[in-house]
């Protein structure tokens, strides 16, 4: 098991099976409501709107399912290990392919991201969790291999500040848009 999302308001949760490419969608009363084949997945979030399940993977991008697990969309190829969705219902990805956040549409269109590989404020080496900060509206990312979590603006994307010299962060916590 790689990732795990709670979607409060439909009452699903989605279990990504890495070993198995697979993501299993279970309803309020814990029964299997859907198995959804997926290469790879490595982190999954349910836009509640739509009922749509976003699955990041693995070495083959973003894909957005419906809740019967029928597939609606895919982005391009990319490592992404940590997605969740923005208040605007886009996709933030963690890109470790290309050490950036990647934004995409619904509908799997590319919009501008931010970051890219370094070491300074602002940059990274290996994304590997994202999240939102519904209270603040601060994007939250993990970068494993500069070892910090940095903070960012969610409507700008401007870079806030980083918590530095932490052992191997991969972010995963509550009280955020997605797990």
């Amino acid at each position: 098991i790689w990732g795990i999302a709670v979607d409060n308001i439909n009452h699903k949760i989605a279990v990504c099976c890495y070993r198995r490419d697979a993501v299993l969608l279970f309803n309020e009363t814990k029964e299997l409501q859907c198995r959804i084949n997926c290469p790879f997945p490595t982190c999954v979030c349910i836009e509640s709107k739509r009922r749509n399940v976003v699955v990041g993977t693995s070495g083959w991008g973003v894909f957005v399912f419906n809740e019967r697990g029928e597939l609606l969309n895919r982005t391009r190829k990319f490592k992404c290990f940590g997605l969740c969705i923005s208040s605007e219902s886009c996709i933030l990805a963690t890109n470790s392919s290309e050490s950036k956040v990647s934004i995409f549409k619904m509908n799997g269109k590319e919009i501008p991201g931010f970051g890219k590989s370094g070491k300074k404020e602002g940059d990274f080496e290996w994304p590997v969790g994202i999240g939102i900060d519904e209270n603040s509206k601060e994007i939250i990312v993990a970068d494993y291999a500069n070892r910090r979590i940095s903070k960012f603006e969610e409507k700008s994307k401007n870079y806030i500040t980083s918590a530095e010299g932490l052992e191997y962060p991969v972010l995963a916590f509550q009280g955020v848009r997605c797990l």
